[in-house]
């Protein structure tokens, strides 16, 4: 992705995480992934990312992107404490591509 298109699936990911209630702590979006730390939803985690690649799926064709944008798949990791959440929070504000 050039970097127009990381601001198109940032902001995507932020208005659906509005319309659908999802309190994302941190995100940074790369031309190859993003890192999204979010706070539990109603919906699995499952659901939730395959929600947010499929708006950004269509947002980034409907602007005329062709082909394949991610991969299957994706990583998880859990925090069970503040600390825990404060340093995912800094890893993913200070990660570079």
């Amino acid at each position: 992705m050039n970097a127009q298109e990381e601001e198109i699936v940032k902001q995507t990911i932020y208005a659906e995480a509005e319309k659908i209630d999802h309190k994302i702590e941190a995100l940074v979006v790369y031309s190859n992934h993003i890192h999204l730390l979010a706070l539990p939803h109603t919906e699995s985690i499952e659901e939730v990312v395959g929600r947010y690649k499929s708006v950004t799926i269509r947002a980034l064709w409907q602007r005329g992107r062709k082909g394949r944008i991610w991969t299957k798949g994706y990583d998880k990791r859990f925090c069970y404490s503040e600390p825990e959440l404060a340093a995912r929070i800094r890893y993913v504000q200070n990660h570079h591509d």
